[in-house]
């Protein structure tokens, strides 16, 4: 939804972001769901809630800046 309104507003590069951003943590959350505890599971779990925070930012800022 958000990566719609970036493309439709000229915003390419934080379009596709918001589109990767959204299929990692997920795919992030869908490995953390399994239940396994291995560090090749949690840490890419920790780098995509990274990810989503930071995007949660960025994109917060464009939407003030715009306003």
């Amino acid at each position: 939804m958000v990566a719609r309104y970036l493309t439709r507003h000229g915003r390419r590069g934080l379009a596709i972001y918001s589109r990767v951003t959204g299929i990692a943590f997920g795919a992030a959350f869908a490995g953390v769901t399994t239940g396994s505890s291995s560090s090749a599971i949690v840490l890419p779990f920790y780098a995509a809630v990274l990810a989503a925070f930071t995007w949660l930012a960025v994109v917060c800022v464009h939407l003030y800046r715009a306003a």
